[in-house]
């Protein structure tokens, strides 16, 4: 059974395609984690070859289009109190880097495919889909059938240089985004799940401009752990004279952001789906035990 993939939308100019190929790629792999090395700057991401420039599309490096151009694109908001999408800095960031503006069709999650299945019925779709909204049997049918959606096979090769990547170092990714007819209707997230930052779901995210400006390393103990966290809160490393720092933070109403939930299992097992824990045979409460009275004493 092949994964679930993010869809992409049937380009009516064709000429753009190029561009698209290579807005997609900036995207996908920049907003789920792609492959470049530390250092590497979003300008190495969204290459492509000389021999296969086109017209108005960037041989390499950024913007994608040396004027600004348009492209349509549905997109599901996310639950009421998230940031309006159209809006928020990555979309507003990845225009300026690309210059490229999106006209997004905005639909609410809870009703965004239904949305979605009334353009593509209408004949009046976006050139672009976003959001994982087709499942393997919608692919097969708006992709070989319908021919809604274009194959993605010619773009890829010519200008998705880290997808390809990502596929030497992992072969089965081509064949569980390739359909029976041999093309590629999708790209999909291709670091969630087993590799890459995506192998683990919890994490926290150290501010590295101040670690290197107090001249702190990365902690490897919840005591040194401690003695960053007072430094970032004490010796002002964004260098503005105030000690206004906030030195760790989260939230508790979006995907894994509670900081309390990943200390947790530096101090004993913390399973929060279960909320128990199986140890030398016997089955216990997680919450139960000293590692968790001990987290809870050192964040308060």
């Amino acid at each position: 059974m092949k994964k679930e993939l993010k869809g992409v939308g049937k380009m009516r100019t064709k000429n753009w395609l190029s561009m698209l190929m290579v807005l997609l790629m900036a995207i996908s792999l920049v907003a789920c984690g792609s492959t470049q090395k530390p250092g590497t700057e979003i300008n190495d991401i969204v290459q492509s070859s000389s021999d296969t420039e086109s017209p108005g599309v960037a041989s390499s490096g950024l913007p994608i289009t040396p004027e600004k151009t348009t492209i349509s694109a549905f997109i599901m908001q996310m639950p009421t109190g998230m940031i309006d999408v159209k809006t928020n800095t990555f979309t507003t960031e990845m225009e300026e880097m690309t210059n490229v503006h999106l006209d997004m069709v905005v639909a609410p999650n809870d009703g965004a495919k239904e949305k979605l299945n009334l353009l593509l019925a209408s004949d009046d779709y976006p050139e672009i889909i976003l959001g994982g909204l087709f499942n393997n049997a919608e692919l097969v049918k708006y992709g070989t059938e319908e021919k809604i959606l274009i194959p993605l096979n010619d773009l890829i090769d010519k200008y998705a240089i880290n997808l390809k990547e990502r596929w030497s170092e992992h072969p089965s990714y081509k064949n569980d985004m390739t359909f029976l007819d041999g093309n590629i209707y999708g790209i999909p997230a291709a670091d969630s799940g087993t590799t890459g930052h995506g192998a683990a779901s919890m994490k926290l995210w150290m501010n590295m401009d101040w670690l290197e400006k107090l001249g702190l390393d990365m902690p490897v103990t919840t005591e040194d752990f401690h003695s960053v966290l007072k430094a970032f809160k004490t010796q002002d490393p964004n260098g503005n004279n105030k000690q206004d720092e906030i030195p760790l933070t989260g939230a508790i109403n979006t995907w894994n952001a509670d900081p309390y939930l990943f200390l947790l299992n530096a101090f004993d097992y913390y399973d929060n789906g279960t909320l128990l824990k199986l140890k030398d045979g016997k089955v216990s409460f997680c919450a139960n035990t000293d590692g968790f009275v001990s987290v809870k004493e050192t964040l308060t």
